[in-house]
């Protein structure tokens, strides 16, 4: 039994927060600079991230760099703004940048929270307004997810004067995430770090009305037993638009779950669609009626290669994939050896995650001149130079597929499966690869010395 509390001077801290944790004999809430009683209010969240903005210059330039905002210069933050030519119309914010006593950039500032998506009429309207006062951005903040900020939720005419940019709610809770990291993004001023430390906590408070990506919309679930039960996708078909929908948010929610663990932000989506969501979609309604299949690709900044997750859904399985080329400077049994050591090494620095996601996975190895790749469990990859003799390999796939069976189905469980999944393989295996590189080149041996 705890020794009863006689003084609070002399006392060790760490055994009165103990106490504190526990309840013994005293009982405290910390003090919050940003008061966390009444959650999930729209404006008070506007209000906290504009204030943000303000106050720390990391967090800002972050947020800045994103939407093409001018970092240079003294910010000005508004909420609630009217104009009286539009009568009623009240974006919630305006952020001005100034330079030389005179607004250089500006932006308004349209913000919904929980399940509150945006309303096309009503951005329809603020862009009238950014075009008449001459306003060069219109941003955009939900829980709806894009794969770059330079996309939006909406598929809507932009006049050429404004530049539309959504960022969702858990990408500024990522970057807000990221600053407080050990990494180059670093807050420099300790104040202004315990600032952006309240500002995360609050949003990760689950009524703050910032939202995690959770379930699939129930047009996963109807695509899923069509295709599993031998009928044809169409293009039109709303179950589809709402499968492709689920999937690139899910895909956006996963990179910046692993950028928040990884504390470095993780690239996600196709490149060559980074500013066109439209063409994303009917990309991958194609690949979706064609193949049966979704795919989404993670880019982790250091890793040895890019991470592919495959959804198949008449297998109901989840798949994922890195790729390293094979050694050049080896021979067979060499590079075999050489990918065994990495995985000698995932066993060794966590072997409770390897051994618990082992017999899912398998390694494809690429032999010249042969279509198929030659397939072998993991368990057995350090005896495959065996069955191959002499073949050339020329790279390895690292493959974990996962049967969800009727999971795969359940939009909520869909979910949960992906993400758990995706983390427990950068940590198994992901992050102990490294990529082969060709040694350095050698002096040639000379008697003389060089000469």
């Amino acid at each position: 039994m705890a020794k009863k509390i006689t003084s609070l001077i002399g006392m060790p801290i760490t055994e009165l927060l103990d106490r504190v944790d526990k309840h013994d004999q005293i009982t405290a809430l910390n003090a919050r600079l940003i008061p966390i009683y009444k959650l999930g209010d729209e404006m008070a969240l506007t209000s906290l991230f504009l204030s943000a903005l303000r106050l720390i210059k990391e967090f800002r330039r972050e947020v800045s760099a994103a939407v093409g905002l001018s970092f240079s210069g003294q910010i000005y933050v508004f909420t609630e703004v009217t104009f009286a030519e539009f009568g009623e119309e009240r974006p919630d914010g305006l952020i001005l940048v100034v330079g030389g006593k005179k607004i250089k950039d500006a932006a308004l500032l349209e913000l919904k929270n929980k399940g509150s998506d945006l309303d096309e009429d009503q951005i329809f309207r603020y862009l009238a307004i950014a075009k008449r006062f001459g306003i060069p951005k219109l941003i955009t903040v939900s829980n709806q997810f894009v794969s770059s900020p330079s996309q939006s939720p909406l598929s809507m005419k932009v006049p050429k004067s404004v530049s539309l940019y959504h960022l969702s709610w858990s990408y500024i809770r990522t970057l807000a995430h990221l600053l407080l990291h050990d990494n180059e993004r670093n807050i420099d001023d300790q104040d202004q770090s315990a600032i952006m430390q309240e500002v995360v906590d609050y949003m990760e408070h689950p009524d703050s009305g910032v939202n995690e990506f959770a379930l699939m919309k129930p047009g996963w679930k109807h695509v899923v037993a069509k295709l599993n039960s031998g009928v044809s996708l169409k293009k039109t078909d709303p179950e589809v638009l709402e499968t492709i929908s689920s999937w690139l948010q899910e895909e956006r929610d996963m990179a910046l779950l692993l950028s928040r663990k990884l504390g470095i932000l993780v690239g996600s989506g196709v490149a060559k669609y980074k500013d066109d969501l439209s063409r994303r979609i009917d990309s991958e309604i194609q690949t979706l009626i064609g193949t049966h299949s979704l795919k989404s690709t993670h880019r982790v900044k250091g890793a040895a290669s890019e991470i592919n997750v495959t959804a198949h859904f008449v297998r109901r399985t989840l798949e994922m994939r890195v790729y390293l080329s094979a050694p050049k400077d080896k021979k067979l049994r060499g590079q075999i050896g050489w990918l065994q050591r990495y995985f000698d090494v995932c066993q060794r620095k966590d072997e409770k995650t390897f051994e618990k996601n082992i017999d899912e996975m398998s390694v494809d190895i690429g032999i010249k001149y042969q279509r198929l790749p030659h397939h072998v469990a993991l368990r057995d990859f350090a005896d495959s130079a065996d069955e191959l003799k002499r073949a050339e390999v020329t790279g390895f796939s690292i493959v974990q597929i996962r049967d969800l069976g009727r999971k795969f189905d359940s939009r909520g469980g869909i979910v949960k499966n992906m993400e758990e999944m995706l983390l427990e393989f950068y940590q198994a295996i992901v992050q102990h690869l490294r990529a082969w590189e060709p040694p350095a080149p050698q002096m040639p041996d000379s008697k003389d010395g060089g000469k």
